[in-house]
């Protein structure tokens, strides 16, 4: 042990000048970043007690107040965090409504709003700080309509927002053909979507995917991503504008950690890190006061680690596996089913091949839903999902749009000849009898082909075309399959019809 004392002795004096210089860095870093703020706006937060905040007391996930008068949510997280940062104290001023909220601000009650979209016409009346979270906007639809690209495409339907809120002022702007009807509650308006009162509802994404899960509402679906985005700031009122700079301080120094922390705190993929911070800092402590053990006890710490590193991984791929597919058949969803058509079309451009998109429809699917029920109902959908499957290749992509809705990506050298057996081998494999609980079913299945580039080169143009190709094939039958054909090969092959009938009435 004499010889290794001289080591130990000269490792300990490196550990305790690493550790100094660390500290000294951490006092430099806080000494820079305290001076960011003015003296002036120094004393100004000495002198507040705290801020009121307002909120809208309903927009789960986002913000609320529960059952026990709490502010919670997103939001309200993001909230907790530009307090911290101030070191200010935020008191929730409590109303029943948004539209109370913004009273209160108007009349002085109440200092600020949490969330809210700087639009033109509160710009007029209040101040705003910059954006500080930002989520689409996206359409809920039923079951039954088609996908929507835009909204712009639209015949004056009836589209829900919610009342009061940033939706319901800027999307009439922004789509004046269409006929809005606002909703006291995001659940109120998905319901009537369910019951097809009205074409659809616009909210925010997360929003909607949360009522639509907490509620059940089994007749819904994320119908259409608008190209609109909700660009969240905190509303002030105009008798406090030193609260605008503070604030913004705060907003800037949020780090992608916090937020990556507070999104999956509330969203559904998330997964417990398990990393034991208080030993770890409890042996950092013991490796400071205990030197001789620092070899040994970093080496230990860095064996748990990699072990941490490779679990955090494998939850990393199981999560980013469940958001990409879907719940019921474990197929590819509609987010994974358009990255994988655009990635597939921008590798066709590279090298010049060629890709088929097929959309299906099962014929006599609702029947089975109404007669049997949906449990029924869903284990036919994962039965004809195993026999897609067994019909496609590794390389393409099968997809699940919504209830009895389903697309494949071909990608490689498919063809027109080939494109007949392809369609034909899996309408005879869908429409094979189905036993499910002792329960015969018997279902067909309707297809829709287009191609790129001979159709398209764009992804909603692909989709659309084979959509409409669809359209034809289930007003041919059950049990067809149609490929898209352009207006201007429609017209030419209607017109040589009339050509030969015309020269058959002449002779």
């Amino acid at each position: 042990m004499a010889n290794l004392s001289p080591y130990f002795s000269k490792l300990s004096q490196r550990y305790n000048q690493c550790f100094v210089l660390f500290a000294c860095l951490l006092m430099f870093s806080e000494s820079v970043r305290a001076k960011q703020l003015s003296e002036q706006q120094k004393l100004y937060l000495d002198s507040l007690k705290g801020v009121s905040m307002c909120v809208e007391p309903n927009w789960l996930p986002f913000e609320y107040i529960n059952q026990d008068g709490e502010y919670v949510g997103v939001l309200a997280d993001y909230a907790t965090l530009i307090s911290n940062k101030l070191g200010i104290p935020f008191h929730l001023y409590p109303t029943e409504t948004y539209s109370q909220s913004l009273a209160a601000v108007k009349a002085g009650e109440c200092d600020i709003i949490v969330a809210e979209v700087a639009t033109d016409e509160k710009r007029q009346d209040f101040m705003f700080t910059v954006p500080y979270f930002t989520s689409h906007r996206a359409l809920a639809t039923n079951m039954d309509t088609p996908f929507v690209d835009d909204l712009n495409n639209l015949a004056q339907e009836t589209i829900g927002v919610l009342r009061d809120s940033p939706a319901s002022e800027i999307m009439p702007k922004l789509y004046p053909h269409l006929d809005f009807r606002s909703f006291d509650s995001t659940e109120e308006g998905l319901k009537k979507v369910e019951s097809k009162e009205v074409y659809g509802f616009v909210s925010v994404l997360g929003s909607l995917v949360y009522i639509i899960q907490e509620h059940n509402i089994i007749n819904v679906k994320i119908g259409g991503v608008l190209p609109s985005n909700a660009k969240l700031s905190i509303l002030v009122s105009r008798d406090h504008p030193e609260l605008v700079e503070l604030f913004n301080f705060a907003i800037n120094e949020i780090t992608p950690l916090d937020r990556k922390e507070i999104f999956e705190r509330w969203f559904p993929v998330k997964y417990e890190t398990g990393f034991e911070w208080g030993l770890f800092w409890w042996v950092v402590s013991a490796i400071l006061v205990c030197s001789i053990f620092t070899v040994g006890m970093f080496y230990h710490w860095n064996l748990r680690l990699k072990r941490e590193i490779k679990r955090r991984r494998r939850a990393e791929k199981k999560a980013t596996k469940l958001a990409m597919s879907d719940p019921l058949t474990k197929l590819a969803n509609r987010i994974r089913f358009n990255d994988d058509l655009k990635m597939a079309l921008e590798l066709a451009q590279v090298q010049d091949r060629h890709i088929a998109l097929a959309i299906l429809d099962l014929d006599d699917f609702k029947p089975v839903n109404d007669e049997y029920g949906h449990p029924i109902g869903d284990e036919c959908l994962k039965i004809v999902a195993d026999r897609l499957l067994k019909q496609c290749r590794d390389q393409d992509t099968v997809a699940r749009l919504g209830g009895d809705e389903f697309a494949i990506v071909y990608s490689g050298p498919e063809s027109r000849e080939y494109l007949p057996v392809m369609a034909e081998r899996l309408i005879e494999s869908v429409g094979q009898p189905i036993f499910v609980d002792g329960i015969e079913i018997q279902v067909g299945l309707s297809i829709g082909y287009a191609f790129y580039p001979e159709h398209s080169d764009s992804c909603d143009s692909l989709i659309r075309h084979a959509d409409e190709a669809l359209y034809v094939a289930k007003k041919m039958g059950k049990n067809k399959f149609r490929i898209y054909e352009p207006d201007a090969k429609k017209k030419s092959r209607v017109a040589v019809s009339v050509k030969k009938t015309s020269m058959t009435t002449t002779s």
